[in-house]
């Protein structure tokens, strides 16, 4: 090949790479692909054709790839370095205890007492309380080393409607009907424990003045 005619063909490339340098960049990028072209030996003038296309004898074929091969993966980064651990929260201040509430006065009941179901006397919560008998089921029978003139009582528990009776109060319909079961000369208070009209034996406070 003579120097013109390689000089004809270098000029060529150089037009037709420049050509399609500016058809890349003006093109939206795609999927890697070849791209084929036509090129006039003598002017350099550039015609994209497809990969059958035969040039003219004018002409020379020349291809290109879109994408050229991946390059090498970056080293990794350097692992950052570990924060420094945040400082305790100082404790909480420590409450301060209450004061101790002033002892209450004295009750002015005679006599109380905490009786079980069965008839048993709690000593410890029990003032003027001689003996307690059960003569039957939710009739307690009180000896009392005083005379009552009230008396009332609680339920240990939610259940219990009690119904107190004292010899003051004999002669109530309700007391003739039970105060028969009390007939020791020393008897001073009956406490009956109802759940309405049925005896419910069930443990109760009672307090006498």
């Amino acid at each position: 090949m003579s120097k013109s005619n390689t000089r004809r063909g270098g000029i060529a490339l150089a037009s037709a790479g420049a050509l399609l340098t500016v058809a890349f960049a003006a093109a939206p990028q795609a999927e890697a692909s070849t791209i084929y072209a036509c090129v006039k030996k003598k002017s350099g003038g550039v015609r994209i054709v497809s990969q059958r296309t035969k040039c003219r004898k004018s002409e020379l074929k020349l291809s290109w790839n879109t994408s050229g091969k991946n390059g090498a993966n970056g080293q990794n980064g350097q692992n950052g370095k570990n924060g420094t651990n945040g400082t305790n929260g100082a404790p909480g201040a420590a409450g301060k205890e209450g004061k101790e509430g002033k002892t209450g006065e004295a009750g002015s009941a005679l006599g109380y007492a905490s009786v079980s179901a069965t008839g048993v006397l709690d000593m410890s919560h029990s003032k003027g309380v001689v003996a307690v008998t059960v003569p039957s089921p939710g009739v307690y029978c009180f000896d009392l080393s005083f005379t009552p003139n009230v008396a009332t009582a609680d339920a240990k528990h939610i259940s219990g409607n009690f119904k107190m009776f004292t010899e003051t109060s004999a002669g109530t319909a309700d007391v003739e009907a039970f105060t028969s079961a009390c007939t020791a000369p020393d008897n001073d208070a009956t406490v009956l424990t109802l759940d309405g009209s049925t005896i419910a034996p069930d443990g109760f406070y009672v307090s006498f003045n």
